[in-house]
C-alpha cells in the first residue's frame, strides 16, 4: 500500500516517486536505496532489508538490494525494478534480490535473483536488451535476455520456462542449454545437468499462471495472451503491456492492497494483445504450436556438444491472431487526487509536510495509432499556498516517453518536448518534473469500454523556494464527452461503476476504492447518489450544471463535480468526474474520481 506520513517528508516524497515507478517504469536515478517498489501485493508478503525489521510489502513500498522476499500459502507479490523490469511472487515463495544496478542513461546494468522456492514470473527490462538477467536456483542458473520466463523452484529441481522474447539460457554442471523458441522448457535436477529443450505441454503456462494470479484470474483466457500481458511493454521486453492484477474476479477488498485495489481497477486480461511479425522474421505458413498447444509435428532442430545445447529453430516471437486494439482519439476528462507539500531538511518539524487536497482538474489524452505513442497533459489546482491558489501544467508521453499498446492500456512519463509550468498567483514559472501516468483496464463493477482511466504522479520543486517540494499522487477519468444534442431530455437511467482515489488519515496517505451508483432523472435534471468509498456508505444528491455536466454533495464533507460520456452507440452511455470527502481541517481527506456506466 501507498503508506506515506506528513510528518515524514523524505520518506513520503520517496514513497510518491517510488509509486510513479510501479505504475510508470523507471524515470529517472533515485537517490534512495530503493531499486524498485512493490506495485501489486495479495495477502501479506514479507520483505526483510539488510539491517532492517521485515515488513509486509504493501503497494509503494520500496523494495532494496539484498532484501528477502517470502510468501505464504495465500500471498503473492508483483515487483517492478527501476529499470521496467517486473517480477511476479507466487505463493510459498523466497528469494533474494542479490544484486541490482542501472544507469538510466545508458540503460544498461545488472539484475541478479537468488530463488529457493516458489513460482516466479519475469518479464526482461531495459537491462535484459544488453545484458542478461540472472536467476539462481539450488539446480541451476538462469539467464534471460528480453523475455518473459516462469521458473517453478524447489530444493530438488527447477522447471525454466521461456513463455516469449530472445533467449533463455539454463546452466548446470557445467553444460548450458539455449532456449529461443516461445513455449520451450528446460528441466533441471538438483545435482545434475539441464535436460533437453522441449516444448511446453499444453495448459502448462494457465496452471502456472493460475497460480500466480490466484483463483479464477485468467477468466479462460489462453496462456499466450496472459503471459504477453504480464508486463510493460516496449519500455522492457517488448512484448505488450497490461499491469499485472490479483483476484480479478473478486468483490473489493481494502485490505488486499492490490495493485487493482491502490485505483480500484480489476483487470479481466479479457482482449487479446501482441505486436507485429517482427523484423527480419519470416511469418510461418505452417501450423507452428502455440505457447498453449504446441504439437508434435513440428520440428526442433537440436545441436549438442559437451557444454552447449541451442536450438536452431529461428525465434517465433508472433502474437496471438487478434491484436491490440489501437485508435487515434483525443480523449478529455478530469483528475484529482493529493499533495504534499514538502519542506526538505526540516522533517523534525511537524509543520515541514502538508497533506491537501488537490482542485478537481483536467485531463487530455492524445493516442496516435500510427506511431504507437501517446501524450498527456494534467492541470491541477491547490488552493491556499502562500495565500495564492497554485496550478500546475504537467507535459507527459511522447517518443520514447509512452507506450501505446492498445485503447485501454499505455504509460507515459515526462514529455520533454513539451512545457511543463507551474502557476502561482498571477506569474507563470517553467519546471521540470518527475512525472508518470498509467492507466489500467476494467474495473469490477463497470465495464467502461470508451472510458480510459488510471493513476498518476509528480514530484514538482517550487521554482522560487529551493526547499519547497509538491509531491502529489491521484487519479484520472477521461473519454468523449457528451454534446448538448446527445444528452437526452427525458426518461431516468442508473449509472453504476467505481469510486478511485487516495486519502491521508492522520497524515497517512492509502490508495482505497468504492462504488458509484447515481439515479439521473434527464427531465429534472438531477439524480440520487449512493456510494461507497473507504468502507463507508454515503447518499446525496446530483445537480446538472451547464451543458452535460453536474455536481453534487453525499454525506456530511463529500462532493462531486463531473459529466456524461458518450459511447459510439450512446451519446450519454457513462458519468465520470471527480470527487472529494472531508475539510482542510479533517483528520480524514480523500480526492480521485469516478466513472458508471448505464
Amino acid at each position: 500500500m501507498a503508506t506515506c506520513t506528513a510528518t515524514g517528508g523524505a520518506s513520503l516524497l520517496r514513497a510518491a516517486l517510488l509509486v510513479t515507478t510501479g505504475l510508470i517504469l523507471s524515470i529517472g536515478g533515485p537517490a534512495w536505496a530503493g531499486v524498485g517498489v512493490t506495485s501489486g501485493a495479495d495477502g501479506q508478503p514479507l520483505g526483510k532489508p539488510p539491517n532492517e525489521n521485515e515488513r509486509i510489502l504493501r503497494i509503494g513500498i520500496d523494495v532494496q538490494a539484498n532484501e528477502l522476499v517470502t510468501t505464504g500459502a495465500n500471498d503473492r507479490a508483483h515487483l517492478v525494478f527501476l529499470d521496467g523490469s517486473s517480477l511476479t511472487v507466487g505463493p510459498d515463495a523466497r528469494l533474494t534480490i542479490d544484486r541490482f544496478v542501472f544507469d538510466p542513461n545508458t540503460q544498461k546494468g545488472e539484475l541478479a535473483i537468488n530463488a529457493s522456492k516458489g513460482v516466479l514470473r519475469l518479464v526482461g527490462g531495459k537491462i535484459s536488451k544488453t545484458n542478461a538477467i540472472t536467476i539462481t536456483t539450488p539446480s541451476s542458473t538462469i539467464g534471460i535476455r528480453g523475455g518473459i520466463a516462469i521458473f517453478s523452484v524447489n530444493q530438488v529441481q527447477t522447471i525454466a520456462d521461456f513463455v516469449f522474447g530472445n533467449s533463455m539460457k539454463v546452466t548446470a554442471g557445467g553444460q548450458t542449454q539455449t532456449a529461443t523458441r516461445a513455449g520451450s522448457q528446460v528441466i533441471t535436477d538438483f545435482g545434475g545437468v539441464p535436460g533437453a529443450v522441449t516444448l511446453m505441454k499444453p495448459g502448462s503456462v494457465s496452471a502456472l499462471l493460475s497460480n500466480l494470479e490466484g483463483a479464477k484470474s485468467n477468466s479462460d483466457n489462453s496462456a499466450d495472451q496472459s503471459a504477453q500481458k504480464s508486463g510493460f511493454s516496449n519500455k522492457n521486453s517488448g512484448q505488450a503491456a497490461n499491469a499485472p492484477n490479483f483476484n480479478q474476479n473478486q468483490p473489493p477488498n481494502t485490505n488486499n492492497n492490490t495493485l487493482t485495489n491502490a485505483v480500484s481497477f480489476s483487470n479481466p486480461a479479457s482482449q487479446p494483445v501482441g505486436n507485429g511479425t517482427p523484423q527480419n522474421q519470416k511469418t510461418p505458413t505452417t501450423n507452428t504450436p502455440t505457447i498453449t498447444t504446441p504439437t508434435t509435428t513440428t520440428t526442433t532442430t537440436t545441436t549438442t556438444t559437451t557444454t552447449t545445447t541451442t536450438t536452431t529453430t529461428p525465434p517465433t516471437n508472433n502474437p496471438p491472431p487478434n491484436g491490440p486494439t489501437r485508435t487515434s482519439q483525443t480523449l478529455t476528462g478530469f483528475t484529482s487526487g493529493l499533495v504534499v507539500i514538502v519542506r526538505q531538511g526540516d522533517d523534525s518539524d511537524d509543520h515541514s509536510t502538508r497533506v491537501r487536497r488537490l482542485g478537481s482538474g483536467t485531463v487530455l489524452i492524445t493516442t496516435d495509432a500510427t506511431t504507437n505513442q501517446a501524450t498527456g497533459t494534467i492541470v491541477v489546482g491547490l488552493n491556499g499556498s502562500h495565500h495564492h491558489p497554485v496550478t500546475a501544467t504537467l507535459q507527459l508521453g511522447g517518443a520514447g516517453n509512452s507506450t501505446f499498446t492498445d485503447d485501454k492500456n499505455y504509460t507515459m512519463t515526462n514529455n520533454p518536448s513539451g512545457r511543463s509550468t507551474v502557476k502561482i498567483g498571477d506569474a507563470t514559472d517553467t519546471i521540470h518534473p518527475i512525472s508518470g501516468l498509467a492507466s489500467t483496464n476494467n474495473s469490477s463493477t463497470c465495464t467502461c469500454e470508451f472510458l480510459s482511466y488510471g493513476a498518476w504522479v509528480s514530484s514538482v520543486a517550487d521554482p522560487r523556494n529551493n526547499g519547497k517540494t509538491y509531491a502529489a499522487i491521484g487519479t484520472y477519468v477521461a473519454g468523449t464527452p457528451t454534446t448538448a444534442v446527445q444528452l437526452p431530455q427525458t426518461g431516468s437511467a442508473t449509472y453504476n461503476g467505481f469510486m478511485a482515489g487516495f486519502a491521508s488519515h492522520n497524515g497517512q496517505i492509502n490508495p482505497l476504492n468504492g462504488s458509484y451508483q447515481n439515479t439521473w432523472d434527464f427531465a429534472a435534471r438531477s439524480g440520487n447518489l449512493n456510494i461507497t468509498f473507504a468502507n463507508r456508505s454515503y447518499s446525496g444528491t446530483a445537480q446538472a450544471t451547464t451543458g452535460p455536466g453536474f455536481a453534487g454533495t453525499f454525506g456530511r464533507t463529500g462532493s462531486l463535480n463531473g459529466s456524461f460520456f458518450a459511447s459510439p452507440s450512446d451519446g450519454a452511455a457513462y458519468q465520470a468526474g471527480t470527487f472529494s470527502i472531508g475539510s482542510a481541517r479533517s483528520r480524514f481527506q480523500a480526492a480521485g474520481v469516478f466513472g458508471g456506466q448505464r
